[in-house]
């Protein structure tokens, strides 16, 4: 009878307390939160009167934990919180801890692999379109927190032969969260200017040594040579037939070529004399050259003017 009687009386302070309580806070055992802050409002519900209600469900309990973790919130931890916030009449019911986990969703490889191939197109330009990608290594499924998701990818490091690398950063609600690379082998093959014998360093490029031939350029190390940058361009190294000609491989032919002859004008105030050399060294417009007079072996500097010409002024 007595037991009966204290159960009886606990059971009335209980209804009291919650008839009193104008916000009820209820909680569940486990729950989770898409965003990277927890909010009361995400992991219970809230009952009372509307202003109340949302002052509540706006109180930060704290970070949300990282994909694929887990995080415990106590209820004494809550109550200390509302009380905090000013919130008096309020009753919390539920667990004494609460485990919190992270929202999460998958990204399929094929999803980052789509973004990663769009960024190798976009830096070939106009020959994207045309450009075959296979991937040498896995393209995988990444788990990601819940929330505003953004891909975005840029070609990385240097190309090796046909080898392209792609990093790729996630951002969930504008805080990058991962990075990570994906490596494309590349094949592209297309009408461009190459060689058709073997030519050595300095060699001239002429209609009679190359022709347009079709070509994988993927692999290349500079930008294909349109058929009409080639006149007036050299080799820079020795290339075998079949080469592409690049803006790697070659070069402009200079003004003033090395062991060339080229015609010296020395102006001396008025008076203009002229003599020929040789050049010790190639020479652009604006160059200052080493030139050897032939007739007395010595040297002397002379700045190119023109085509076979440099100038000394006194």
């Amino acid at each position: 009878m007595r037991l009966h009687s204290i159960l009886t009386l606990i059971l009335i302070l209980v209804c009291c307390s919650f008839a009193q309580a104008s916000l009820t806070v209820s909680l569940q055992p486990e729950t989770s939160v898409r965003g990277s802050e927890i909010l009361l409002g995400d992991i219970a519900s809230v009952t009372g009167s509307d202003q109340e209600i949302e002052r509540a469900q706006q109180i930060s309990l704290g970070a949300a934990p990282l994909a694929g973790t887990t995080r415990s919130v106590r209820r004494n931890q809550i109550e200390w919180r509302l009380a905090e916030n000013r919130l008096k009449d309020f009753v919390v019911t539920g667990p004494a801890i609460v485990t919190i986990a992270r929202a999460t969703r998958s990204l399929g490889g094929s999803e980052l692999a789509k973004v990663a191939k769009d960024a190798l197109r976009e830096a070939w330009g106009d020959l994207g379109s045309q450009l075959e990608i296979v991937p040498v290594t896995p393209e995988p499924t990444i788990s990601v927190p819940e929330g505003d998701i953004e891909i975005s990818a840029r070609p990385t490091g240097a190309q090796i032969g046909s080898m392209r690398a792609v990093l790729l950063t996630i951002t969930v609600d504008g805080n990058a969260i991962r990075q990570l690379t994906l490596r494309y082998r590349l094949h592209l093959e297309t009408d461009v200017a190459a060689t058709t014998c073997s030519l050595s360093p300095r060699d001239a490029i002429t209609p009679a040594n190359w022709s347009v031939q079709c070509c994988d350029i993927a692999g290349l190390s500079g930008r294909p040579l349109k058929p009409s940058e080639i006149e007036g361009s050299r080799m820079k190294r020795a290339v075998s037939a079949g080469t592409v000609l690049t803006t790697d491989n070659t070069e402009p032919i200079p003004l003033v070529v090395r062991r060339g002859r080229v015609l010296v004008i020395v102006r001396v105030g008025a008076i203009t004399l002229t003599c020929e050399g040789v050049a010790l060294q190639d020479g652009a417009a604006g160059d200052t050259i080493q030139v050897r007079n032939p007739s007395t072996n010595q040297t002397f500097q002379a700045r190119v003017t023109d085509t076979g010409t440099a100038e000394i002024t006194y």
